[in-house]
């Protein structure tokens, strides 16, 4: 399932989710920033093995494929109270094997994208399908479930959640919108069914 990039771009700013380097930036801060942290805590003391050995790392990453390595790389008593998991990094590097990271968050977009796109190449896979978050919210679940049951014959054991139309919108300034527009690698947003929002 994929979400607009306005949009995604948007809640990720609000609510930066295990990227303690990217809170309370303003939007341009936050687009333009490199997307990772200084390592810091339990991975400055890492030995060489440990870097090195595959599959160490928290989701099986590797040192170098991933900041920080460790889940809760902070002491104990580091935060008296902690915003949207920031006492968890999590920022990803590229996925070439180099351990850079990506200049900013709309690079590690295109990559997520042309990853998850990439599936239905995966052996057992028998197909792919794009889903906008925008249709379920418009549309709710209830045809995509009608649709799923109906190819594979199994009928869906959960309810049906109903469309969600009046559903508030963060305000996106136009500003913001124009920096999209020029850059976002629309090629990759067009093979997920998106296209560039005019600046009205």
């Amino acid at each position: 399932m994929f979400r607009n990039v306005y949009d995604w771009s948007r809640a990720m700013i609000a609510t930066p989710h295990h990227a303690p380097a990217h809170m309370d930036l303003s939007w341009d801060d936050f687009l333009t920033k490199p997307w990772t942290m200084e390592r810091t805590g339990a991975d400055l003391s890492m030995s060489k093995e440990e870097m090195e050995k595959p599959h160490f790392c928290q989701q099986k990453f590797q040192y170098k494929d991933v900041n920080s390595c460790h889940i809760r790389p902070y002491p104990k008593n580091h935060f008296n109270k902690t915003r949207f998991s920031e006492h968890q990094p999590f920022y990803e590097m590229r996925n070439d094997g180099s351990g850079e990271p990506y200049n900013n968050m709309l690079e590690l977009r295109s990559d997520k994208i042309k990853h998850f796109l990439s599936l239905k190449d995966f052996k057992n896979v028998e197909d792919l399908w794009v889903v906008q978050y925008e249709d379920l919210l418009q549309y709710g679940t209830k045809d995509i479930l009608h649709i799923l049951e109906k190819l594979t014959g199994v009928q869906a054991n959960c309810k049906r959640s109903p469309p969600q139309t009046n559903r508030k919108k963060r305000e996106i300034l136009p500003k913001m919108i124009k920096y999209l527009n020029e850059h976002v690698d629309w090629q990759i947003e067009h093979s997920i069914g998106y296209e560039q929002k005019p600046l009205s």
